[in-house]
């Protein structure tokens, strides 16, 4: 269960790993390629991480095997293009001013929708969406220190 949001180049997550109704802890679900490139991912941790090497090695070896069918992924570029994949790793060139996915996605997108920063709708998803739970993650895409304002990391 997760939450991914994008918006004003911060790319941010919650970091909750659940197994149905069982908290099992804490993932990084949101990572940062050598060359600037960001990465977020939904679904079962092992399909997360399979996608996480694929994209380090800027896909370039064979497609990682994802395992979830609810496996989503975003990858934001340094040019600030926007590439969603689906449990197919199918890409698809997005536009937009922001970004959500994941279980509490939707309520994200609300969020952003009304003025919410990309870390602000992460905290509506866990507020309003079952297992979805911090800490928050976030990295920018210049590569700065984020500021996760008054409220921390959730």
């Amino acid at each position: 269960m997760t939450v991914i949001a994008f918006r004003q180049g911060i790319l941010s997550a919650d970091s909750g790993v659940s197994d149905d109704i069982i908290i099992c802890g804490a993932k990084q679900k949101v990572v940062r390629r050598k060359d600037g490139a960001l990465a977020a991912a939904a679904g079962d941790i092992h399909s997360i991480d399979s996608f996480f090497r694929w994209f380090q090695a800027n896909f370039k070896r064979g497609q990682p095997e994802i395992l979830s069918d609810d496996f989503d992924a975003i990858v934001v570029r340094p040019d600030g293009s926007v590439t969603f994949y689906n449990q197919h790793l199918v890409p698809a060139q997005m536009d937009g001013e922001y970004f959500a996915l994941g279980t509490g996605g939707d309520v994200a997108l609300g969020a952003m929708a009304h003025g919410a920063s990309a870390i602000d709708a992460v905290r509506a998803g866990i507020k309003h969406t079952t297992n979805c739970r911090g800490p928050i993650q976030a990295l920018r895409l210049d590569g700065k220190v984020v500021d996760f304002g008054p409220k921390g990391r959730g």
